[in-house]
């Protein structure tokens, strides 16, 4: 089975998704009334109702969405579930559903941070000098072979390893003048 990366990579750009749209779908189905459901949310997205709770489970496990967005959306789908006559099965079969998100939540955080530690201050300053130079994130994540979220990560890290290079490089004029 391919890393949760690569799978969620291959499911965004096979139907045309950013982390902003998928955010701003489970955020919005969260925090809406109970009557907008997976159908109102699949039509106003021009999506199906699977690739919509795709969205939703792509959401949780990548973290787009905050912890309280995260309890919001398992408890509307255990509303919906129950509301709609759901069996004493479907509702077990959901909580099951629930665990096995949150574990994947717990893979991709893993594989996310061992990803981040991968690379070495070396590494780090080249990406902040070649996006310092004009490279887009896009082509510096491809170079590197990994995702821009790895690449945003990786820049603000090695910002803040460079700015403290320069301050002791700064006190060290100051001291030496």
């Amino acid at each position: 089975m391919k890393p949760i990366p690569v799978r969620f990579q291959e499911f965004k750009t096979r139907h045309n998704l950013t982390n902003k749209k998928i955010a701003q779908i489970a955020t919005e189905y969260a925090y809406s009334h109970p009557e907008y459901a997976r159908t109102f949310y699949s039509k106003a997205n021009g999506i199906s109702e699977h690739v919509f709770y795709k969205i939703l489970e792509f959401a949780i496990i990548t973290r787009l969405v905050d912890e309280e967005t995260q309890g919001r959306i398992f408890s509307k789908l255990c509303f919906n579930n129950l509301k709609h006559g759901s069996t004493k099965e479907n509702v077990e079969r959901s909580r099951k559903k629930r665990e096995q998100v949150l574990c994947l939540q717990k893979e991709y955080l893993e594989y996310f941070n061992s990803h981040l530690d991968s690379f070495s201050n070396d590494e780090i300053i080249k990406i902040c000098k070649e996006f310092s130079e004009g490279i887009s994130m896009q082509e510096i994540a491809r170079n590197h072979t990994t995702s821009v979220r790895v690449i945003r990560y990786l820049l603000d890290r090695g910002m803040s390893f460079i700015f403290d290079i320069y301050t002791r490089c700064r006190n060290r004029l100051e001291i030496e003048k």
